[in-house]
Order: structure tokens, then C-alpha cells, then sequence
């Protein structure tokens, strides 16, 4: 299986930058990461591809910055789906599931393009495949004021029992591994947070970029499904898929213009 390696930074390092065109094989999943500081100019672009609903829904965010995120978020989306079902960025069409899960309206050809996206602070991670069902999260590590409140919360009472275990120095890594382990998988089955993410169990340890985890108590219900996590430099990023990919590849993807 190949993956290309994890970049130390968010915004720079091993991963290879997008190519201008992206070429999605069946049974590949693609992860792209990008800034969600776009240029005035840049943001203005991808607003006006966003549907009224989106338009709508950014205008209801307080904070400017927030605001901006949005857009860009959502205007990203966009082109990288448009670009693959070769339709203008503002004429897709996307629906959502009973829970909330988006899907694209616009066909693909003979094949259905599944993804997900997620974002943390400035960064963005969106994963697309032909074919494979999946999902991802995204989260800055950092500080948290009631870690041990916070793992009462999310994880089942074996899963705090296997925390209490991890050395001290290693707990606030691990608790974002399976935070976004969680989310991931819960996007990717299509419930989100509708179920209690404790009522889910996921692995706790740690694995290389190219080994998938299979999701714990969950097997009979939802087959198929597995995790993995691609660290990168103060964030933590998981992808939950259904279906072992051909290929996992790893993209830096730069949206503002090249000069």
C-alpha cells in the first residue's frame, strides 16, 4: 500500500505540493491539506461559488475571522469536488444525510465520490475517494483545562481505564489521537456526534502512517471499517475508512495563485 510520508509541518515538509490537475484512481483516497488564510482577493473568489444556504450560514458566525474560515472551508470544498466531476465550483449541488452527513448531488460519472472535510485553527484536511466510504477529523494539540473531564465524556469506561495507563508525558497526544479517531469514524459512518462517542470504542495506541486500526466493538454493525492516524507537527489527523484503499496519498495544497 502507498503513502506518501507525513509532513512535520502543516504547511510545509515531505508531503508533495497538489498538482494542477489531481488524478483520482478507484479505490485511492487522496488527503489534502491547506491554509485556510486566504488572501482578500482569494476570498472573495471562492465566496462567490457558495450556494445562498452557505452564504447564509457565514454570515451568522460574530467573529470576521470565523467568518472567513467558513468560506474558505466550504469554497475549498468546492473547487477540489468541482474539479473532479468537472462542474463550475457554484453549480454543485450537495445533500445531506439523516444526521447531517453531506453528499454530492452532482454525478460523477459511473462513479460515486465520497468525502469529508474537517478543519482546526487555520488548517484544513479534506479527503475524497472514488468508491471508498470514509471519513476525517483534524485537531490543534494543545492544552486542555479538564483533560480527565474531557476523556470522562468521550471515552467508554475500558477506554479511561487504558488512558490511565498511557505514561503522563504521552496522555494529551493520546487523548487528541482518539478524539479524532472518534470523529472520523463517526463522520464517516454518517452519524456524527448524534451518537455518544463514548458508545464507540477505538483503538488507543499509536500506529505508523501506513498501518490501519480496526474500529473496536463496532465490527457487526458497521464491517469493514478501519482508522489510522497521520501525525503532523501540533496537529492530530485521523481517517476512518470502509474497505482497505489501493492507496493512500497525502497532498500540500496551496490556494493562492502562483506568480
Amino acid at each position: 500500500m502507498a503513502l506518501v510520508p507525513p509532513p512535520t509541518k502543516p504547511s510545509a515538509g515531505p508531503w508533495p505540493r497538489l498538482p494542477d490537475q489531481l488524478r483520482l484512481e478507484a479505490g485511492e483516497v487522496h488527503i489534502l491539506c491547506a491554509s485556510l488564510e486566504l488572501s482578500e482577493p482569494r476570498l472573495r473568489g471562492v465566496a462567490g461559488t457558495l450556494s445562498p444556504e452557505e452564504l447564509d450560514r457565514a454570515a451568522r458566525f460574530h467573529a470576521r475571522r470565523d467568518k472567513d474560515r467558513f468560506i474558505a472551508r466550504r469554497g475549498l470544498l468546492r473547487e477540489l469536488l468541482g474539479q473532479q466531476v468537472r462542474a463550475a465550483p457554484g453549480r454543485l449541488v450537495f445533500s445531506s444525510g439523516p444526521f447531517g452527513k453531506p453528499a454530492l448531488a452532482t454525478p460523477a460519472g459511473d462513479r460515486l465520490l465520497h468525502f469529508s472535510a474537517a478543519h482546526s485553527d487555520t488548517l484544513a484536511a479534506f479527503a475524497i475517494s472514488h468508491g471508498a466510504e470514509l471519513g476525517v477529523d483534524i485537531e490543534r494539540v494543545r492544552e486542555l483545562p479538564d483533560l480527565p473531564g474531557l476523556i470522562s465524556t468521550i471515552c467508554s469506561d475500558r477506554e479511561q481505564l487504558e488512558w490511565e495507563r498511557v505514561p503522563e508525558d504521552q496522555r494529551l497526544r493520546a487523548f487528541f489521537n482518539i478524539w479524532t479517531r472518534k470523529e472520523a469514524f463517526l463522520k464517516g459512518i454518517g452519524l456524527g456526534l448524534s451518537k455518544p462517542p463514548r458508545e464507540i470504542e477505538v483503538p488507543w495506541h499509536s500506529c505508523e502512517p501506513d498501518q490501519s486500526l480496526p474500529v473496536s466493538d463496532q465490527a457487526r454493525q458497521f464491517p469493514g471499517w478501519s482508522l489510522r492516524s497521520l501525525p503532523l507537527r501540533d496537529f492530530a489527523l485521523a481517517l476512518a475508512l470502509r474497505h482497505p484503499p489501493t492507496a493512500v496519498r497525502c497532498w500540500q495544497w496551496n490556494p493562492e495563485p502562483q506568480r
